[in-house]
């Protein structure tokens, strides 16, 4: 299946949030430079997918940043994949290589509630749908929150 026929079919099926977390046929595997174990390689989704979608129908941008928010609302997981997707766009606005901006102003808050929120949980670490518990996703986060604060001047929490 072409890369942006990925998105159209998903929207149609309503499985965006498949889409996003890379589940199913929706998987994309994870570059080689990722520097540790996802479950999908968020970059590649929003360069190959996301974007080339947008450049045919400028509303994936609004449905990107909904399905962002209904999954901060869901398991621990899913914010964990949530902020994988803002840092990743962040780095790709900050670079141009993101046609669009995402509204940060609603996500932003929602994420740091969440955050504060799950911490606890959180530091004992994710459970990814298939079963790996990731002991590390807490120092990630910290350290995600660091290079917000330094890069881009947002705090994640």
């Amino acid at each position: 299946m072409e890369y942006t026929d990925m998105i159209f079919e998903a929207i149609k099926k309503h499985e965006l949030e498949r889409l996003l977390k890379g589940e199913g046929k929706y998987k994309l595997e994870t570059s080689q430079y990722v520097p540790s174990a996802e479950p999908t390689d968020v970059g590649k989704m929003l360069s190959k997918v996301v974007y080339k979608a947008y450049k045919k129908d400028l509303s994936i941008k609004e449905k990107i940043e909904e399905t962002l928010l209904v999954m901060l609302g869901k398991t621990d997981y899913d914010v964990y994949i949530v902020i994988l997707y803002i840092m990743s766009e962040l780095f790709k606005e900050k670079n141009e290589i993101s046609p669009f901006k995402m509204d940060m102003s609603h996500i932003l808050p929602r994420l740091r509630n969440e955050i504060n929120n799950r911490a606890d949980k959180i530091k004992e670490g994710i459970v990814y749908p298939d079963g790996f518990l990731k002991k590390s996703a807490w120092d990630e986060i910290q350290r995600f929150n660091h290079v917000c604060q330094e890069e881009y001047g947002i705090k994640l929490f």
